[in-house]
C-alpha cells in the first residue's frame, strides 16, 4: 500500500515537473496581451490586435501544449512520435467533444466546449500510456504498415474521440447546473459573492469558469435605461448605468492588482538560492501582467502544477476578496480584465472604487501570510523551492565534476604509465650495456 502511494506521489511530482516547461510560456502570453492592451487603448497602435491575439491564443491553446509536453516527457522512447500523437489526439478530443456539446446544448450556445487544462492532462497521459504500450505491437503482414508508433497514434486518436464525446455530454449537463447556480449566486448576498469567487477559480482547471462568468456577466439581472433599452448581466448593466450592477464583480480587482503580486513576491523570497535569479524575473513578469492587465493565468497555473494544495488556498482567498468587496458595497466592472488599466478607466462609473485599495492591501497581506507560512514552516512545495531546473543544474554540475575527475584520472594514469615505460626503457638500456 505504501509502495503504491509512493509511486503515485512520485508520478504526480514528475507530471508537475514536466508541466513547468509549457507553463514558462504563459508569462510571454501575458506580456503580449499587456502590450497589445496598452498600445491599443492609449496609442492606437494598428498592430495591437496582433499582440492581443498572439497572447490570447497561447492561453486558449495551453491545454494542447500541456498534452504535448506530457506525452513527450512520459514516453519511454521515440518521444517526438508521442508528442505528434498527442497533437492529433487532442484535436480529435476537442472537436468530438464540441460536436456532442453543441448537439445537446445548442449550436449557438456560449461559451463553447472547452475542457481546460484538465483535458490536456487527460489526453497527454493517455497518449503517453498508449504509446509506451502499443509502439512495440506488430500487426499481421497485410496491416504491418500500421504497426508500431502508427498503431499507438491511431489508438490514441480513437480513444480521444470516445473521451471527447463523453466529456462533451458531461459538459452539457454541468453547464445547465452552473447556469442555474449562477442565477442563485446573484441573489444570495455575501454568501453568493464568496461562492462565486471560490468557484470562479476552482473551475479554472476544467475550463468551466467561462460558463459561470458568461451567466453572471451577461445574463444575470435586468436593467432598462432611459431610452427603453433592456440590458442583462452584471457587466452590461454596469456600463449601461445600473447603480446596482458590478457589486458581484468588484472582488476581481483586489485579487489581480494586489494578491497575485503579493504571492509572486512570496515565491521569490522563499526560493532556493540557486533559483532566485531566474525566479525573480519570472515572478516580476507574472506580477506585472496581472497588476496592469489582469492576466492571472501565469501564476495560477504555476500554483496548480507545483502545489495543488496552494492552489486550493488561493481559491479560498479569492472567495474572501469577493466577500469583502461585496460587504463594502463596491460596484465596479471591466471591459477586458480586472487590472489597473480597467480599474482606472471605469473609475467614473464605479461606486466606492477607492475602497478597492482598502480590500486590496488587506488581501495582499493576507495572501502573503497564508502562502508564506505553509511554504516556510510546513515545507509546502512552491515555485523555486524544489524545481526541476535546479535539479537539472545539479546534474549538470555533477556531470561536469565527473568529467573533470575522469580527465584528471586519465592524466594521472598516463603520467604513471609514462614513468613505468621510462623506467623499463632505462632498465633495458642498462642490461644491454
Amino acid at each position: 500500500m505504501k509502495l503504491s502511494l509512493r509511486k503515485g506521489v512520485d508520478g504526480l511530482k514528475r507530471v508537475g515537473e514536466i508541466l513547468i516547461t509549457p507553463a514558462a510560456l504563459l508569462p510571454l502570453a501575458g506580456l503580449l496581451i499587456m502590450a497589445g492592451d496598452l498600445t491599443g487603448r492609449f496609442f492606437g497602435f494598428l498592430g495591437a490586435d496582433i499582440l492581443l491575439r498572439s497572447g490570447t491564443v497561447l492561453l486558449r491553446q495551453f491545454p494542447l501544449l500541456v498534452a504535448v509536453a506530457l506525452a513527450y516527457g512520459l514516453a519511454n522512447a521515440q518521444n517526438g512520435a508521442a508528442a505528434l500523437s498527442a497533437v492529433a489526439a487532442y484535436l480529435a478530443f476537442h472537436h468530438s467533444g464540441s460536436a456532442l456539446y453543441e448537439l445537446l446544448a445548442g449550436a449557438d450556445v456560449q461559451p463553447s466546449f472547452y475542457a481546460g487544462v484538465f483535458g490536456g492532462l487527460i489526453i497527454g497521459m493517455m497518449t503517453a500510456l498508449l504509446h509506451n504500450r502499443c509502439r512495440t505491437w506488430r500487426l499481421p503482414a497485410w496491416l504491418d504498415y500500421f504497426s508500431g508508433i502508427r498503431l499507438s497514434a491511431l489508438v490514441a486518436v480513437l480513444t480521444s474521440v470516445l473521451l471527447g464525446s463523453g466529456f462533451g455530454a458531461l459538459a452539457s449537463l454541468i453547464r445547465n447546473e452552473l447556469v442555474a447556480t449562477a442565477s442563485r449566486l446573484s441573489q444570495m448576498g455575501t454568501t453568493g459573492a464568496f461562492s462565486y469567487g471560490l468557484l470562479n477559480r476552482l473551475l479554472l482547471p476544467f475550463g468551466l469558469d467561462h460558463v459561470l462568468n458568461q451567466s453572471i456577466w451577461f445574463d444575470s439581472g435586468q436593467f432598462t435605461d432611459l431610452s427603453g433599452r433592456l440590458f442583462t448581466g452584471e457587466l452590461s448593466r454596469f456600463f449601461a448605468g445600473d447603480p446596482t450592477a458590478g457589486r458581484l464583480l468588484a472582488g476581481f480587482y483586489p485579487m489581480l492588482i494586489f494578491s497575485i503580486p503579493a504571492i509572486a513576491v512570496c515565491f521569490a523570497l522563499t526560493a532556493r538560492t540557486p533559483n532566485r535569479t531566474r525566479l525573480y524575473l519570472l515572478m516580476a513578469i507574472t506580477a506585472l501582467v496581472s497588476l496592469v492587465s489582469g492576466v492571472s493565468q501565469p501564476l495560477e497555473y504555476f500554483l496548480l502544477f507545483v502545489s495543488p494544495l496552494l492552489y486550493l488556498i488561493y481559491t479560498v482567498l479569492s472567495g474572501v476578496s469577493f466577500l469583502l468587496s461585496y460587504q463594502l458595497q463596491i460596484h465596479h466592472g471591466f471591459t477586458n480584465a480586472a487590472g489597473l488599466i480597467d480599474y482606472l478607466e471605469s473609475w467614473h462609473l464605479a461606486t466606492h472604487p477607492e475602497r478597492v485599495w482598502q480590500v486590496g492591501i488587506l488581501m495582499a497581506l493576507l495572501s502573503f501570510a497564508v502562502v508564506y507560512f505553509p511554504v516556510v514552516l510546513r515545507k509546502l512545495l512552491a515555485p523555486g523551492g524544489d524545481r526541476p531546473e535546479a535539479d537539472d543544474q545539479a546534474e549538470i554540475d555533477d556531470e561536469v565534476t565527473a568529467d573533470d575527475q575522469a580527465e584528471i584520472d586519465d592524466e594521472v594514469a598516463a603520467d604513471d604509465q609514462s614513468e613505468i615505460d621510462d623506467e623499463a626503457a632505462a632498465d633495458d638500456l642498462g642490461g644491454e650495456e
